[in-house]
């Protein structure tokens, strides 16, 4: 419902989610770190002694409180997505973390609390949640919205990061998202699109129009392969009218919406005449996407679990057990420089013979 949930209430969220899906889905948990009204239009929480920024993250002023979520998620055990700290903070709208909202915060502050959040997951042995980086999307050279192009100075780095992504709207063409896009394959990451909608607030385009910009996003999710998760934000920001005066209703009435309007209502029923969810339906069954998830798809690469025996020995068939995942469903095994010819699948326990020119010793097996 729009609202801020504290972290000890997520995982009822969470369950009540999981059992509406049959446990099919794996969480997104987007952090705000906020005490009341964030945005430029309460221009007090510059000065607020209280108010939660990632300065104060930083100086470790809420350990406490990260710790006991981080034994929380460890606990639930299954894969979660985590945006901490927050998003778009190259914006200039969120003085919680954004320099560009609040001048009291830099980029290093921002830098700094993610990593403190991190470092408190790795203490508790948190192993079951993949960390995303989320800038908002910007127009090229000359266009200039007031947005920090500067990214890499908010980067945390490859060891604090294991998705970057972004946020994009229908005030810009896919292409806006291409700085994103090529700072995920520079640090050989995949990338998620965390929220992408139309009728937004600063959005000039017709439904029709909006409807072509649906298109033409999943176009460019299909030219670009590293791309791996997107979101759509199928959800109303505005604020409800006083009156419902000129609204559209629709499913016995328990849906409504204002027609021709870009007010922040992204949901697809607001199509105003246009073709918003057929459009996304019929784009989304593209087998280049999965509605199902199951297993542990956290790890970017295979893992080798065990090696039996510890030594390769030449022309020898060795036993090695291999554990893939979800994202890199198959791969090959290159022992000592030596590629194998067959691909493998998932979960595999694996007899290879070592090529005769390996002499006996122990080698780094790179699948």
């Amino acid at each position: 419902d729009g609202t801020y949930r504290n972290f000890f209430s997520v995982f009822q969220e969470i369950t009540f989610f999981e059992n509406f899906n049959g446990q099919t889905i794996i969480p997104v948990i987007s952090w705000d770190a906020v005490t009341g009204n964030n945005l430029q239009s309460n221009p007090s929480y510059i000065s607020c002694s209280n108010c939660i920024t990632s300065k104060k993250v930083a100086q470790g002023l809420y350990d406490n409180y990260i710790r006991q979520f981080a034994q929380q998620v460890k606990a639930y055990g299954k894969s979660i997505f985590i945006a901490p700290i927050c998003r778009e903070m190259n914006g200039n709208w969120d003085m919680h973390c954004s320099p560009g909202a609040n001048p009291g915060l830099t980029k290093q502050d921002f830098i700094n609390a993610w990593h403190r959040v991190v470092d408190i997951f790795n203490e508790e042995d948190v192993t079951n949640v993949a960390w995303v980086w989320i800038p908002a999307s910007f127009p090229p050279d000359p266009i200039n919205w007031g947005y920090d192009k500067d990214i890499q100075n908010y980067y945390p780095g490859d060891d604090y990061v294991d998705w970057v992504g972004g946020d994009h709207y229908d005030v810009g063409e896919p292409s806006f998202m291409d700085p994103l896009y090529s700072f995920a394959l520079q640090h050989n990451k995949p990338f998620f699109l965390w929220e992408f909608g139309v009728r937004h607030e600063g959005s000039q385009l017709t439904p029709q129009q909006q409807e072509q910009w649906l298109n033409s996003m999943f176009d460019y999710f299909e030219i670009h392969p590293k791309i791996k998760a997107i979101m759509y934000f199928n959800y109303k920001m505005n604020i409800p009218d006083p009156h419902m005066t000129g609204h559209l209703f629709s499913y016995d009435n328990e849906v409504n919406y204002h027609p021709d309007i870009n007010d922040g209502d992204h949901r697809l029923v607001a199509e105003s005449g246009a073709n918003f969810r057929a459009t996304f339906a019929s784009r989304i069954s593209n087998s280049r996407y999965i509605s199902q998830l199951f297993g542990a798809v956290i790890p970017q690469g295979p893992m080798i679990t065990s090696i039996n025996p510890q030594t390769i020995v030449n022309n020898v068939d060795n036993l090695i057990t291999i554990t893939g995942n979800n994202f890199n469903p198959l791969y090959m095994v290159n022992v000592n420089g030596f590629q194998y010819p067959s691909s493998y699948q998932n979960i595999n326990t694996i007899t290879i013979s070592a090529p005769f020119s390996t002499p006996p010793g122990i080698y780094l097996i790179i699948v």
